[in-house]
Protein backbone atom coordinates (compact mmCIF):
# COMPACT_ATOMS: atom_id res chain seq x y z
CA UNK A 1 0.00 0.00 0.00
CA UNK A 2 1.54 3.36 -0.87
CA UNK A 3 2.47 5.60 1.91
CA UNK A 4 -0.96 8.91 2.15
CA UNK A 5 -1.27 11.48 3.95
CA UNK A 6 -4.73 12.73 5.00
CA UNK A 7 -5.77 16.28 5.77
CA UNK A 8 -8.56 17.04 7.69
CA UNK A 9 -10.00 20.64 8.05
CA UNK A 10 -12.39 20.99 11.54
CA UNK A 11 -12.97 24.49 10.37
CA UNK A 12 -14.32 25.56 6.93
CA UNK A 13 -12.71 29.21 6.28
CA UNK A 14 -10.46 30.34 3.66
CA UNK A 15 -7.85 31.04 6.24
CA UNK A 16 -8.53 27.67 8.02
CA UNK A 17 -7.93 25.93 4.46
CA UNK A 18 -4.97 28.37 3.65
CA UNK A 19 -3.31 27.30 6.65
CA UNK A 20 -2.92 23.66 5.54
CA UNK A 21 -1.49 24.75 1.91
CA UNK A 22 2.19 24.18 2.52
CA UNK A 23 0.91 20.80 3.76
CA UNK A 24 0.82 18.59 0.29
CA UNK A 25 4.18 19.81 -0.97
CA UNK A 26 5.75 19.38 2.05
CA UNK A 27 4.27 15.65 2.06
CA UNK A 28 5.67 15.28 -1.21
CA UNK A 29 8.95 16.17 -0.87
CA UNK A 30 8.98 14.09 2.92
CA UNK A 31 8.38 11.08 0.43
CA UNK A 32 4.58 10.44 1.34
CA UNK A 33 3.01 9.16 -2.60
CA UNK A 34 -0.74 10.81 -2.03
CA UNK A 35 -1.86 13.25 -0.34
CA UNK A 36 -5.71 13.83 0.10
CA UNK A 37 -8.44 15.72 1.96
CA UNK A 38 -10.36 14.08 3.83
CA UNK A 39 -14.47 13.68 2.62
CA UNK A 40 -15.92 14.94 6.30
CA UNK A 41 -13.49 18.50 5.86
CA UNK A 42 -15.56 21.90 6.32
CA UNK A 43 -16.00 24.35 3.54
CA UNK A 44 -17.34 27.83 3.91
CA UNK A 45 -18.01 27.52 -0.44
CA UNK A 46 -16.79 25.29 -3.19
CA UNK A 47 -15.06 28.21 -4.41
CA UNK A 48 -12.80 27.63 -1.00
CA UNK A 49 -12.08 24.06 -2.02
CA UNK A 50 -11.49 25.21 -5.80
CA UNK A 51 -9.08 27.76 -5.07
CA UNK A 52 -6.71 26.31 -2.32
CA UNK A 53 -7.03 22.89 -3.40
CA UNK A 54 -7.79 22.25 -6.72
CA UNK A 55 -5.03 24.28 -8.14
CA UNK A 56 -2.60 23.02 -6.11
CA UNK A 57 -0.17 20.61 -7.95
CA UNK A 58 0.79 18.44 -4.99
CA UNK A 59 -2.95 17.68 -4.13
CA UNK A 60 -4.37 14.01 -4.57
CA UNK A 61 -8.02 14.59 -4.11
CA UNK A 62 -10.45 14.02 -1.68
CA UNK A 63 -11.26 10.74 0.23
CA UNK A 64 -13.71 9.08 2.42
CA UNK A 65 -11.19 8.86 5.31
CA UNK A 66 -14.42 7.18 7.92
CA UNK A 67 -12.35 4.65 8.37
CA UNK A 68 -8.97 6.07 8.10
CA UNK A 69 -6.70 7.36 10.60
CA UNK A 70 -6.63 10.87 10.58
CA UNK A 71 -3.95 12.58 12.60
CA UNK A 72 -4.93 15.06 14.76
CA UNK A 73 -4.32 18.87 14.47
CA UNK A 74 -3.99 21.14 17.40
CA UNK A 75 -2.44 24.56 18.04
CA UNK A 76 -0.71 25.78 21.30
CA UNK A 77 -1.24 29.64 21.77
CA UNK A 78 1.82 29.52 23.74
CA UNK A 79 4.24 28.29 20.68
CA UNK A 80 6.76 30.58 19.01
CA UNK A 81 6.15 28.66 16.13
CA UNK A 82 2.66 30.34 13.96
CA UNK A 83 -0.08 28.57 13.28
CA UNK A 84 1.55 26.73 9.94
CA UNK A 85 4.53 26.05 11.57
CA UNK A 86 2.47 24.28 14.43
CA UNK A 87 0.49 22.04 11.56
CA UNK A 88 3.23 20.82 9.96
CA UNK A 89 4.85 19.87 12.84
CA UNK A 90 1.76 17.84 13.74
CA UNK A 91 2.56 15.97 10.41
CA UNK A 92 6.04 15.43 11.42
CA UNK A 93 7.03 17.12 8.52
CA UNK A 94 10.23 19.18 7.91
CA UNK A 95 10.15 22.52 6.41
CA UNK A 96 12.46 25.79 6.34
CA UNK A 97 11.06 29.32 8.73
CA UNK A 98 9.00 31.28 7.81
CA UNK A 99 6.64 28.73 6.97
CA UNK A 100 3.76 30.41 4.76
CA UNK A 101 0.64 29.91 2.69
CA UNK A 102 0.84 28.88 -1.07
CA UNK A 103 -1.80 28.97 -3.58
CA UNK A 104 -0.84 28.13 -6.93
CA UNK A 105 -4.19 29.80 -9.17
CA UNK A 106 -2.24 33.01 -10.95
CA UNK A 107 -4.29 35.93 -10.79
CA UNK A 108 -4.70 38.72 -13.17
CA UNK A 109 -4.19 42.52 -12.53
CA UNK A 110 -7.20 44.86 -12.87
CA UNK A 111 -5.40 47.95 -13.93
CA UNK A 112 -8.71 50.09 -12.82
CA UNK A 113 -7.69 49.38 -9.07
CA UNK A 114 -4.04 49.97 -8.94
CA UNK A 115 -4.62 53.33 -7.51
CA UNK A 116 -6.72 52.25 -5.04
CA UNK A 117 -6.63 51.36 -1.33
CA UNK A 118 -8.61 48.22 -1.13
CA UNK A 119 -9.94 48.35 2.33
CA UNK A 120 -11.71 44.99 4.04
CA UNK A 121 -12.85 45.02 7.31
CA UNK A 122 -14.85 41.71 7.20
CA UNK A 123 -14.41 38.60 9.51
CA UNK A 124 -15.83 35.62 10.60
CA UNK A 125 -12.70 34.18 12.94
CA UNK A 126 -11.99 35.64 16.46
CA UNK A 127 -9.89 38.78 15.73
CA UNK A 128 -10.26 40.22 18.74
CA UNK A 129 -12.08 42.91 20.85
CA UNK A 130 -11.77 46.08 17.95
CA UNK A 131 -12.68 49.55 18.51
CA UNK A 132 -14.11 50.83 14.76
CA UNK A 133 -13.36 54.46 16.18
CA UNK A 134 -9.18 53.66 15.96
CA UNK A 135 -9.99 51.52 12.17
CA UNK A 136 -11.46 54.90 11.04
CA UNK A 137 -8.76 56.78 12.68
CA UNK A 138 -6.48 55.11 10.47
CA UNK A 139 -8.09 54.82 7.44
CA UNK A 140 -8.35 58.66 7.61
CA UNK A 141 -4.38 58.65 7.36
CA UNK A 142 -4.74 57.94 3.92
CA UNK A 143 -6.12 60.09 0.76
CA UNK A 144 -9.83 59.08 1.04
CA UNK A 145 -10.78 59.40 -2.23
CA UNK A 146 -8.39 56.27 -2.65
CA UNK A 147 -9.92 54.09 -0.18
CA UNK A 148 -12.36 51.10 -1.79
CA UNK A 149 -14.20 49.24 1.11
CA UNK A 150 -14.83 45.66 -0.04
CA UNK A 151 -18.23 43.81 0.74
CA UNK A 152 -19.04 46.49 3.07
CA UNK A 153 -22.31 45.96 5.84
CA UNK A 154 -21.43 48.86 8.29
CA UNK A 155 -22.97 52.26 7.97
CA UNK A 156 -20.69 53.20 9.87
CA UNK A 157 -17.68 53.03 7.84
CA UNK A 158 -19.88 53.33 3.96
CA UNK A 159 -20.58 57.02 5.27
CA UNK A 160 -17.06 57.51 4.96
CA UNK A 161 -15.86 55.71 2.31
CA UNK A 162 -16.19 54.26 -1.47
CA UNK A 163 -17.75 50.60 -1.74
CA UNK A 164 -17.24 47.88 -4.30
CA UNK A 165 -19.40 44.41 -3.48
CA UNK A 166 -17.20 41.32 -5.44
CA UNK A 167 -18.54 38.75 -7.20
CA UNK A 168 -16.81 35.93 -6.31
CA UNK A 169 -13.60 34.64 -4.31
CA UNK A 170 -11.16 35.42 -7.77
CA UNK A 171 -12.52 38.79 -8.01
CA UNK A 172 -11.59 39.34 -4.22
CA UNK A 173 -8.45 37.78 -4.89
CA UNK A 174 -8.09 40.19 -8.24
CA UNK A 175 -8.80 43.55 -6.05
CA UNK A 176 -5.81 42.19 -3.48
CA UNK A 177 -3.19 41.66 -5.85
CA UNK A 178 -3.98 44.91 -8.02
CA UNK A 179 -4.22 47.49 -5.25
CA UNK A 180 -1.80 50.09 -4.41
CA UNK A 181 -2.31 49.21 -0.57
CA UNK A 182 -4.10 46.22 1.09
CA UNK A 183 -6.23 46.92 4.32
CA UNK A 184 -7.86 44.08 6.28
CA UNK A 185 -8.59 42.43 9.29
CA UNK A 186 -6.02 39.77 10.94
CA UNK A 187 -8.45 36.96 9.16
CA UNK A 188 -8.51 35.06 5.78
CA UNK A 189 -7.95 38.22 3.90
CA UNK A 190 -4.55 38.16 5.51
CA UNK A 191 -3.82 34.94 4.77
CA UNK A 192 -4.70 35.21 0.67
CA UNK A 193 -2.42 38.29 0.71
CA UNK A 194 0.37 36.30 2.07
CA UNK A 195 0.45 33.64 -0.61
CA UNK A 196 0.97 36.30 -3.47
CA UNK A 197 3.63 38.77 -1.16
CA UNK A 198 0.80 41.25 -0.98
CA UNK A 199 2.65 43.73 1.84
CA UNK A 200 -1.12 44.40 3.98
CA UNK A 201 -2.14 46.31 6.82
CA UNK A 202 -3.45 44.09 9.38
CA UNK A 203 -5.81 45.13 12.29
CA UNK A 204 -6.43 43.11 15.22
CA UNK A 205 -8.17 44.05 19.01
CA UNK A 206 -7.46 42.66 22.55
CA UNK A 207 -7.38 39.37 23.04
CA UNK A 208 -5.86 37.53 19.41
CA UNK A 209 -3.05 35.31 19.52
CA UNK A 210 -0.13 36.64 17.59
CA UNK A 211 0.05 32.92 16.25
CA UNK A 212 -2.22 34.18 13.63
CA UNK A 213 0.52 37.20 12.77
CA UNK A 214 2.34 34.60 10.61
CA UNK A 215 3.40 37.10 7.33
CA UNK A 216 6.38 38.79 8.75
CA UNK A 217 5.97 41.23 5.52
CA UNK A 218 2.04 42.45 6.87
CA UNK A 219 2.39 45.44 9.32
CA UNK A 220 0.07 44.55 12.26
CA UNK A 221 -1.68 47.18 13.98
CA UNK A 222 -3.41 47.14 17.31
CA UNK A 223 -6.42 48.57 16.97
CA UNK A 224 -7.65 47.38 20.51
CA UNK A 225 -10.74 48.99 22.79
CA UNK A 226 -9.70 50.83 25.11
CA UNK A 227 -12.46 51.23 26.98
CA UNK A 228 -12.58 49.02 30.73
CA UNK A 229 -14.95 47.02 29.21
CA UNK A 230 -12.74 45.42 26.82
CA UNK A 231 -12.12 42.04 28.68
CA UNK A 232 -15.75 41.78 28.39
CA UNK A 233 -15.95 42.40 24.64
CA UNK A 234 -13.03 40.08 24.01
CA UNK A 235 -15.08 37.11 26.38
CA UNK A 236 -18.28 37.50 24.27
CA UNK A 237 -16.24 38.18 21.26
CA UNK A 238 -15.11 34.66 21.85
CA UNK A 239 -17.57 33.01 23.43
CA UNK A 240 -19.74 33.81 20.38
CA UNK A 241 -16.71 32.27 17.85
CA UNK A 242 -16.74 28.87 19.83
CA UNK A 243 -20.42 28.90 19.38
CA UNK A 244 -20.28 29.42 15.85
CA UNK A 245 -17.83 26.70 15.80
CA UNK A 246 -19.89 24.38 17.89
CA UNK A 247 -23.02 24.66 15.42
CA UNK A 248 -21.17 24.89 12.28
Amino acid sequence: MKKQLIIHCEYGGLGDHLFFSPIPRLAKIAGYDKVYLSSSSNFRSLEVFDLVWNSNPYFDGVIDAANAEIRSIAYDETCDNNILEQFANCFNLPFSRPLLPELYYSPIKDSLILNKIVVDLNYVSFVGAVSKYKILKYLKTFDPESILLVNCKSNFFKAHFETIDTQSIYHYLQLIISAKQFVCMTSGGATLACCYHVNAVCFYGYGQNKIFHHCPSHKYVDVSQSSPFKFISYLYLKFRNKIRYFNK
